[in-house]
């Protein structure tokens, strides 16, 4: 009970792991880059699956529409975390867009942290838009009644 009390005013103890630091130390250092991989994610699903959506939504029961579908599906197969192993082989380490491991903190170059997220929040964003873009297909179906 004390830990769970502690917990609530936000004290979450020492780490077991990291010598002489807090775990409220250690989430404090890591939560800006938190945020900044959420909000570039939630920037590329509200880009990407709105107008795809609205596309699929229009046509319905044409050819785009059975093509976005059948994409969305399979990408919708394919777990986060491979899609960004896939990301980080091709355009790190083939086409050499940027150096994997190199991040740069965003107390140094806050663009330069933020570009390097734009491949980890794709992978967190493509299986995303595939929801995405059903919502807004399904909107359709919605004013139609």
């Amino acid at each position: 009970m004390d830990w769970l009390s502690g917990a609530v005013r936000g004290d979450f103890g020492a780490s077991y792991y990291y010598d002489n630091m807090t775990v409220g130390e250690l989430l404090s250092d890591r939560l800006p880059v938190t945020v900044m991989l959420a909000v570039i994610s939630l920037l590329m699903i509200l880009i990407c699956s709105v107008p795809l959506g609205l596309l699929c939504a229009r046509g319905a029961g044409g050819v785009l529409d059975h093509a976005v579908n059948q994409i969305l599906q399979t990408v919708m197969a394919v777990p986060s975390f491979f899609l960004g192993i896939l990301l980080t082989y091709a355009f790190g380490l083939v086409l050499h867009w940027f150096q994997p491991g190199q991040f740069v903190e965003p107390s140094e170059s806050f663009f330069g942290a933020a570009s390097y997220l734009v491949f980890p929040a794709l992978a967190v964003a493509l299986p995303k838009n595939c929801h995405g873009g059903e919502v807004f297909e399904k909107c359709r179906v919605v004013r139609a009644v």
